[in-house]
């Protein structure tokens, strides 16, 4: 995980070598590690940012790949962060199917078409997690039906 920006880089401008891979461990309701969701942290001005997105997703990808995706999670699962583009995509078409699980944010609109994406890529053995779902919603309705995991911040649960 080489940091090698420049002071020419602009800041929507990020390379898959400009970058911190992160790892957010993921508990099971047992509090033991189920898996860890691989973060792209660009390390831009000193401070990280929090990127999304296709190109934030390929840094992902590349970098797990180079390091070999067994020594970024082990035996754990890989959550990595999609949104319609790359979900769209065949980026991750790739991957181990039995070890990545693609993982939709609370704002991901379930659309016809990403519908019928996602049971296209469930037919190929791909799994999906929902994260940041805080109410029950008629676009949550649509799109569990195709969710295995639906994630849960337990902070946030607490304080309701």
């Amino acid at each position: 995980m080489t940091h090698t920006a420049t002071a020419s880089s602009s800041t929507k401008d990020f390379g898959v070598r400009d970058f911190f891979l992160g790892r957010q461990p993921i508990l099971d309701r047992s509090n033991a590690l189920f898996g860890y969701e691989l973060l792209f942290r660009n390390s831009k001005a000193g401070a990280a940012q929090i990127v999304s997105g296709l190109s934030a997703t390929a840094a992902v990808i590349a970098h797990a790949g180079q390091l070999g995706l067994d020594r970024a999670i082990g035996d754990a699962q890989a959550f990595l962060n999609v949104d319609a583009d790359v979900l769209m995509s065949d980026i991750f078409v790739f991957l181990p199917r039995e070890k990545v699980v693609l993982e939709l944010g609370e704002q991901f609109e379930a659309t016809d078409a990403v519908l019928e994406r996602m049971g296209q890529l469930k037919g190929h053995g791909f799994r999906f997690a929902l994260s940041g779902v805080v109410a029950f919603t008629a676009n949550t309705e649509r799109l569990l039906p195709l969710i295995d995991f639906v994630k849960f911040d337990m902070r946030q649960v607490m304080q309701v």
